[in-house]
């Protein structure tokens, strides 16, 4: 129990910051934002020893601010979603590249077989988001999404043979590669696209559960070493399909009643409380015969992910009804541009890998490292918008 509240306060770390930005009602911009968001959620995901000290300290400073200033935060945008979207790819950018240093903690790294860590949440992130505004997008904006993102994915399979750079095959295979599952999850969807998600996104998750991983072989054959074919090279990233694509059904549903009905926030409210009960509960019974596994694509890791970003976004909703919280100028700056700072920061990673072993690093040197990285990632970000809009 404790490794699911520790990863519970990890990842949810930037609802304590949002309030605590807001209550020291600073001007908004690349290095207050850097100071106040960015920095405290790098040294909360590195050095989780010490998450509920500052969490504490945080508390501490809401409660001494709101006291002082509770009348003068003013002109407040209210957007929960674009908290969530900008903290899900910011944790994301930091872990991919912490990851590489001794100091990032060993219980955090990808899962080989069965566990949870929090580099396992990122991908879950990715596909909640995508499922959740999928219902506000065209089948023609999907697909070019889709070919974007394909092409994205060769260039990834290029760039990773030409260098002979080494990348976990436990994770997609051989050939797959993150963007190549998000390409196929779009076609998929576009194809699909039902009336009730919710009961698809069941469907789908049931025929994995039981029809694929409940014949005998198909479990022990995702965890060997078995890669003489192209299924058999790329046996984690095929596995994976179903179990993303119902995320990404799950997801649509509840973007369907927040994004698209026309009935009030209570409604929707108590429909997000329904609905992260039930992943939880599925969540629990799934755990009395199965562990969570990413590789698998099981329906306790499936249930794992979508408790866990709900159950966010039920907190989150919270906190927006007792504080009128501002969305941060770099948060928009990321939301505009989610795939573009994924890609920078990979790229970034990929130069410096390529030139140091950062596993020789010392742990001074390497924070400096990593929040150089993070600025300089969110600068070029910056950049790109004043230069080209």
């Amino acid at each position: 129990m404790n490794k699911y509240i520790e990863l519970l306060t990890v990842t949810g770390v930037i609802s304590v910051l949002m309030v605590l930005s807001n209550m020291l009602n600073m001007n908004s911009n690349i290095i207050t934002d850097f100071i106040v968001w960015i920095i405290p959620q790098y040294f909360i995901i590195v050095y989780p020893q010490y998450a509920y000290l500052i969490l504490g300290i945080s508390c501490f400073l809401i409660l001494l601010f709101f006291k002082r200033n509770k009348t003068e935060v003013v002109d407040v945008k209210r957007n929960l979603g674009d908290i969530m979207r900008s903290s899900m790819i910011m944790m994301v950018i930091i872990s991919i590249f912490a990851c590489d240093f001794k100091m990032f903690p060993k219980r955090f790294y990808k899962t080989k077989e069965y566990g949870v860590s929090l580099m396992d949440v990122g991908i879950g992130s990715f596909l909640i988001n995508a499922g959740f505004f999928n219902v506000k997008r065209s089948d023609k904006k999907i697909l070019k999404s889709s070919l974007f993102l394909a092409m994205l994915g060769f260039i990834r399979l290029g760039v990773v043979t030409y260098f002979d750079y080494t990348v976990d095959v436990t994770e997609y295979g051989k050939h797959l590669n993150f963007y190549f599952i998000l390409a196929i999850l779009d076609i998929l969807y576009i194809l699909i696209r039902p009336l009730n998600y919710f009961a698809v996104g069941v469907i789908v998750l049931f025929t994995h559960e039981y029809i694929i991983l409940g014949k005998d072989g198909v479990i022990p054959f995702i965890f060997s070493d078995i890669r003489h074919t192209f299924l058999c090279a790329n046996k984690e990233g095929i596995a994976s399909i179903l179990p993303s694509l119902s995320i990404v059904f799950f997801s649509s549903a509840l973007g369907e009643i927040v994004l698209l009905k026309n009935i009030s926030d209570r409604k929707k409210f108590k429909y997000l409380l329904l609905t992260t009960i039930f992943f939880i509960c599925g969540l629990v019974y799934t755990l009395r015969y199965s562990e969570i596994s990413r590789r698998l694509g099981n329906a306790a890791y499936v249930f794992w992910m979508l408790s866990l970003h709900f159950t966010h976004a039920v907190i989150g909703c919270i906190i927006f009804k007792f504080f009128n919280l501002r969305t941060l100028n770099t948060q928009l700056l990321i939301n505009k541009n989610m795939m573009l700072t994924f890609l920078v920061s990979n790229l970034i990673i990929l130069i410096f890998n390529l030139m140091f072993d950062s596993m020789k690093t010392s742990e001074l040197y390497a924070n400096i490292i990593n929040i150089g990285y993070l600025f300089i990632t969110i600068v070029i970000i910056k950049l790109k918008t004043i230069l080209f809009g």
